[in-house]
């Protein structure tokens, strides 16, 4: 062997180039540092050529099987040099002329040698091999094609339409003798047009190396419904002869024209439908569309094939559809239906009611689903007013609820408000009548004033509160509460001066449409009882705010007076004549009126109180 760094052993060097077998050595940097004299045989290189290079040098050109290059990083060597993996019969194809190439079949493993570490690489001339097997696959390939055309009847045809032989298989297909077919000119046996097609598709299979079809029927009995398909196959070993094989395929062509027939009613199905109908990709872009859901939109189908249904759709209901369609393309749903809302062309919205099914053709095709789309606005439309309706009845029933227990109630108050007045008048005037003394008889009578005078006041009260629950058709203003407020603090002019007080105002919403009677009144109430119920030692403030919550307008009054005990008196703090401080003077009729006010125009009053420490009143209007 002739070696850089391998000492010279005579034994070691006649024994490795007595082998049939090429060896090359190479270090880890792939530099080739021995080699056998078959190797330099069999890649027709000299020593020179091969000392000191690598595997993978340039101007050698290395290929594999399937005639792609070989890359550095794949060659044998290279794979064991840098994984440590053995390499066993890789096939290398190796250009030794432009027109000349060398398979070998090569094996790689790594060795040491006086402690170093070396790739050791044989291999074997197989280019016969591989010219065997090349032979082997055009055999093969020659075998395929005799197979394909033995589905019903196969002829040996030359490149002018001469029949040199019949294989035999249905011999229907034919329509004449076997024996009629051998040893003539296709244009005897099919005369006419069809013998000089099937000629010209003879001429062309050779030209193009590829096979050619023709189907058609009986050519001599148009009353014959069967169809036939003629395969029209090149010899690659032969440029002069095709295979032709004849098979019967009415059933195929019977479903075929079924088939057509169905894409026909599909197709008058889909474009006449009065739904509107569309093919959708995945991604959610439109790429068939009707006339009917063009109308539905309107827009053009050339604008909708344009569009993704994401540019149609409301965003919250456009991603609700995720789920739906992800089990649709996954195969746990076949379809799903729902209701959702399009834009139309000219930007206001329709309801539809949407039924998606998803297409999966194969695995070489995308799926895509099938969209219907049934305009169902004015359905939504009539339910939306069916829904209203229902609301405005239920608020009926309600308000006539509330109508009935607020009577009942009312009926309670009379009872037993105008019970004392009633009574007091009554014994008074039976005293009076049984009494002879002028003196005497003139303090009953002032008593008896009195009497009717507090009646009187009682009715008053009562009407005020009766004329707040049946006036349901009070006009309603743009309030501001500050000018209330200001309009308040001027009817109230002594109190407040008198007590000093400390009004804070917040008003984050300026203003509500409200009967300005009833938001004066309320203001009214709640800023004298504020002050008619302050604690005498401690300045009084008040706290008045307006802000927005859920949607709706708040009033907060809030004082640091003297409070309410909303354990003892939380469930009668808005009754008719209630009194919580009885050494104030008062007729307990200033928030009964107010709760009423605001119950009847559909509001709510709320209040948080300790005793001692004030009160704070929250209406939500």
């Amino acid at each position: 062997m002739e070696s850089a760094k391998i000492s010279n052993a005579k034994l070691l060097e006649a024994i490795v180039n007595a082998i049939h077998e090429g060896v090359v050595i190479q270090d880890l940097q792939s530099n080739i540092i021995a080699f056998n004299q078959q190797a330099c045989k069999m890649l027709n290189l000299s020593a020179s050529q091969l000392l000191g290079k690598s595997s993978y040098t340039p101007h050698w050109r290395i290929i594999k099987e399937n005639g792609q290059a070989f890359e550095g990083r794949e060659h044998p060597s290279e794979v064991v040099t840098h994984t440590g993996v053995p390499q066993k019969d890789v096939v290398m194809g190796v250009y030794i002329t432009e027109d000349d190439i060398r398979w070998i079949s090569v094996s790689s493993n790594k060795i040491n040698l006086e402690k170093e570490e070396l790739v050791f690489t044989t291999f074997v001339d197989i280019t016969k091999l591989m010219e065997s097997k090349k032979e082997l696959e055009r055999i093969r390939h020659s075998v395929e094609v005799l197979v394909k055309a033995s589905a019903d009847l196969t002829l040996d045809v030359s490149d002018k339409g001469y029949v040199y032989k019949l294989y035999h298989g249905d011999q229907r297909v034919l329509f004449m003798p076997p024996e009629y077919t051998e040893n003539r000119y296709l244009q005897e046996v099919f005369p006419g047009e069809f013998g000089l097609k099937v000629c010209d598709l003879i001429t062309l299979a050779i030209q193009t190396k590829e096979v050619q079809y023709i189907t058609y029927q009986n050519p001599f009995n148009p009353e014959d419904l069967r169809w036939f398909k003629a395969s029209i196959s090149p010899y690659k070993d032969h440029q002069q002869r095709v295979s032709i094989a004849i098979s019967d395929i009415t059933k195929q062509k019977t479903l075929e024209l079924e088939k057509e027939e169905l894409d026909t009613q599909m197709f008058h199905a889909f474009e006449y439908s009065p739904i509107g109908m569309a093919f959708l990709s995945t991604d959610g872009h439109f790429f068939k569309v009707n006339p009917a859901l063009c109308a539905l939109l309107g827009y053009t189908k050339a604008e909708l094939l344009s569009l993704s249904v994401k540019s149609i759709s409301v965003e919250d209901e456009y991603e609700r559809d995720f789920p739906n369609t992800r089990l649709l393309l996954s195969g746990e749903l076949s379809s799903y239906q729902t209701e959702k809302r399009y834009l139309h062309k000219q930007g206001h919205y329709i309801w539809g009611r949407l039924a998606v099914s998803v297409v999966k053709p194969s695995e070489k095709r995308e799926a895509y689903f099938i969209v219907q789309i049934m305009d169902i606005t004015e359905h939504r439309q009539l339910i939306n007013r069916l829904e209203e309706q229902k609301t405005t009845i239920e608020k009926t029933a309600h308000e006539l609820e509330s109508k009935v227990e607020q009577l009942e109630d009312f009926n309670r108050i009379v009872a037993h408000n105008l019970r004392g007045p009633a009574t007091n008048i009554h014994v008074v005037s039976k005293m009076i009548r049984q009494e002879t003394e002028t003196k005497e008889r003139n303090e009953l009578i002032d008593l008896l004033e009195e009497a009717s005078m507090n009646l009187v006041g009682t009715l008053q009260s009562l009407m005020d509160v009766l004329s707040i629950r049946l006036n349901t058709d009070i006009s309603l203003e743009d309030c501001s509460f500050a000018q209330s407020l200001e309009g308040i603090k001027k009817s109230l002019f002594q109190e407040i001066a008198q007590v000093k007080v400390d009004f804070e105002t917040s008003f984050l919403v300026e203003t509500i449409p409200y009967p300005r009677v009833y938001l004066d009144s309320m203001l009214y109430n709640l800023i004298s009882n504020a002050i008619k119920y302050r604690q005498a030692d401690v300045p009084l403030i008040i706290k008045i705010s307006t802000y927005q919550k859920e949607g709706k307008t708040c009033l907060e009054v809030s004082d640091n007076g003297l409070g309410i005990d909303l354990k003892k008196y939380a469930k009668s703090i808005f009754q008719y004549s209630k009194r919580f401080h009885k050494s104030i003077e008062g007729k307990g009729v200033g928030l009964f009126i107010t709760k009423n006010q605001i119950n009847s125009l559909g509001g709510s009053i709320q209040v948080e109180s300790e005793p001692m420490k004030g009160a704070t009143f929250t209406i939500t209007f």
